[in-house]
């Protein structure tokens, strides 16, 4: 390892906790010696004397918790293939082969929400999916249990291990007198091999990564805790209460937002969340109840008119857990999260002036600090680069980048080091940051240091302005020097886009906008394809508008979003 890479990897270790690399060391010791997993490993023999009475389960969690939303081709699954997160490929194998490659494809496949699927259309009636279902079932039991090769980082991962334990046991509570009820071997392999993967799963809690998976892994203790009787389930569900309420006080910021500060993820811990307090007894599920409803104002914010997510960090705009009903009207901040929501009836604008996200975590973290994104006239106008997949590649890197998201970039530098798939190394500090609402729009505006390592330690600081129906970013660079600084706004593909001198026309149907880009000093503007992914799997161009600048500092750039064309 070169020097540079050795700073680097202290300044992505420096922030953590001890405690995580006290887990991470005892779990890297498990795997290279495997007898010390033997005993979390070992096989258990389950009857149906051991479930829990399953009626009282079901009438406590809710139907509504039991129904998927991840829709299966069961023509597709015939030909041994699935479409997940927007890519379909082979499930022969179970992926176990090469982890590296569309790793979160197949970490989901294992998931088997999708299997959860198969059973609700199987209980329905379909016969096909009936025989698919135990098919596909039986041939994971044969293949992905450990020993073998491959299995421990993609099907036996904690937080796949969890996912796929509650989907199991919802399994269970749609109908196993319905779908088992001549296929009793397999209901015993199943019921032993959960009670085998929940065995695991209570020994390898997550706490060296910690996040959003360390509620997962609470959630999938407490499915296993409440399906079964005996001291060992119960103890799983009081493991489950534990963690999950420490969880709910560590992870859930004071303003309601979840620490990681991605909104999709948000919506995935806020339903983990919601079915903890279904499993868990009073004394454990109130905190966590308390925590879901102070979730909801940011959900209830963080959407754009066409129903989909605020698109932030990684996730996807097109979650399944928004939350329904009408947008709120003015502003609200949220200033533990580092957010600023605007809603009326022309404008949603989001300034983002939060941190890479916690210490302890940053992994799902974008250099995207003081970016804007927006919508107009009920359309997607200015939207987040997004997220296409969790490989160690070129689309990676572009996805976290400064350079692509709606803020500036210095030398061709990230203002958070992003490297790896996960990691982040020197981080962006917020400061200045302050919001002023009115009736008709609102003032705010945030700095940060992170271009401080470049020569003449460059400051960014934008104010972001909608007043009279107009909105205004202005972005200043302080510091010494000479600099390269770009700064640009990835266009929805919705609009059309024409060049005139001061900047550029926007148009969408009989919608029009007018982009001035003003400033002292000589720019350059661009307007060039750049990829877009607005939920995972999903590849596409979309049109990025763009200023450039290259000398001295200080310098302060203006853009101006103008409805109307009318130049104000």
């Amino acid at each position: 390892m070169n020097w540079p890479d050795a700073a680097r990897l202290y300044r992505t270790l420096r922030p953590l906790r001890w405690s995580q690399f006290a887990y991470r060391a005892r779990y890297a010791c498990r795997r290279k010696l495997p007898g010390l997993n033997r005993r979390r490993l070992r096989s258990a023999t389950v009857s149906l004397a051991q479930l829990a009475d399953l009626k009282a389960v079901n009438e406590r969690v809710g139907r509504e918790l039991l129904e998927p939303v991840l829709p299966v081709d069961s023509r597709v699954l015939a030909d041994g293939r699935l479409t997940l997160l927007n890519e379909t490929h082979s499930v022969e194998g179970w992926g176990l082969e090469d982890s590296a490659q569309n790793r979160l494809w197949k970490v989901t496949l294992h998931y088997h929400e999708w299997l959860h699927a198969l059973a609700e259309m199987a209980v329905a009636g379909d016969v096909q999916a009936r025989e698919l279902f135990f098919e596909y079932l039986n041939d994971w039991l044969a293949r992905c249990q450990p020993p073998a090769p491959g299995v421990m980082a993609l099907a036996w991962n904690a937080y796949a291990t969890a996912t796929r334990i509650a989907w199991w046991s919802k399994t269970l509570l749609l109908g196993y007198k319905e779908l088992f009820q001549q296929r009793q071997d397999v209901l015993e392999s199943m019921l032993s091999s959960l009670w085998r993967q929940a065995r695991f799963l209570s020994a390898n809690v997550e706490w060296d990564l910690r996040g959003n998976h360390l509620v997962r892994d609470a959630l999938g203790l407490a499915w296993a805790g409440s399906l079964f009787r005996g001291e060992e389930p119960a103890a799983w569900l009081r493991q489950a209460g534990r963690i999950a309420r420490s969880q709910a006080n560590e992870q859930v910021l004071p303003d309601g937002a979840h620490f990681e500060r991605s909104p999709s993820y948000h919506a995935e811990v806020r339903r983990d969340f919601l079915e903890l307090t279904r499993l868990l007894p009073p004394g454990d599920a109130d905190p966590v109840r308390n925590a879901v409803a102070r979730m909801e104002d940011f959900a209830v914010w963080t959407r754009h008119p066409d129903g989909s997510l605020l698109h932030l960090n990684d996730g996807a705009s097109a979650s399944r857990h928004v939350v329904d009903g009408p947008l709120p009207t003015g502003g609200c901040c949220f200033p533990d999260a580092g957010l600023v929501a605007w809603h009326d009836p022309h404008w949603s604008v989001f300034f983002d002036a939060g941190t890479v996200g916690p210490d302890c975590q940053p992994g799902h973290a974008h250099a995207d600090a003081l970016t804007v994104n927006c919508s107009w006239g009920g359309r997607r106008l200015f939207v987040d680069p997004g997220c296409l997949r969790y490989d160690n590649d070129e689309s990676r890197r572009y996805d976290r980048s400064t350079a692509a998201h709606n803020t500036v970039c210095v030398d061709g530098q990230d203002s958070s080091e992003m490297w790896h798939i996960f990691r982040v190394g020197r981080r962006a500090r917020i400061r200045d940051f302050t919001v002023d609402f009115a009736a008709d729009g609102f003032v705010c505006q945030a700095a940060h240091d992170g271009y401080r390592f470049l020569s003449g330690a460059p400051v960014h600081a934008r104010r972001v302005e909608l007043a009279r129906g107009a909105l205004a970013i202005l972005d200043k660079l302080s510091g010494a020097g000479s600099h390269r600084v770009e700064g640009g706004l990835l266009v929805s593909p919705e609009w059309a886009i024409d060049r005139h001198q001061s900047g550029w026309r926007l148009r969408s149907g009989d919608l029009a906008l007018d982009v001035f880009c003003e400033s002292d000093a000589s720019l350059h503007l661009a307007a060039t394809r750049r990829p877009w992914r607005p939920d995972y799997g999903v590849d596409l161009t979309a049109t990025r508008i763009s200023w450039s600048y290259e000398g001295s500092l200080p310098v302060e750039v203006q853009v101006r979003v103008v409805p109307g064309g009318d130049d104000r």
